[in-house]
């Protein structure tokens, strides 16, 4: 099953709706697709939503999955996904806080869009 994905910008920052199911190929390929849909935009800032995103990665697939996300989202002034509850293990948000990137994992929409559109 290949993923749905819905595009909607702001005037701030563009946010990618994420559905369906995922393997570790996938989920690599979406993560420089949007870096690479948000420049073509003009988006400095990133909001994922992925609490649609059916994923059964191991442990150290979510490892893998967190430095290519960092050294991509990295491109960009500031990157936020929201995931269902549960489901952040930190790996991402400590990757790009030993490389200065501006990510962060939420559970509330508008928790991840407060921070996403702070200080514009």
């Amino acid at each position: 099953m290949a993923l749905a994905i819905t595009i909607e910008n702001t005037d701030h920052f563009m946010t990618a709706h994420i559905s369906g199911v995922a393997d570790l190929a996938q989920m690599l390929e979406l993560a420089g697709n949007l870096v690479d849909e948000a420049k073509r935009r003009g988006a400095r800032r990133l909001l994922v939503d992925l609490r649609e995103v059916r994923q059964n990665l191991k442990l150290t697939e979510h490892i893998i999955l967190s430095e290519k996300a960092v050294s991509t989202f990295g491109r960009l002034e500031r990157v936020a996904t929201i995931v269902p509850e549960g489901a952040n293990r930190g790996t991402t948000e400590h990757a790009a806080r030993q490389r200065g990137v501006q990510f962060r994992v939420f559970n509330s929409p508008e928790a991840a869009a407060g921070w996403i559109s702070a200080d514009q």
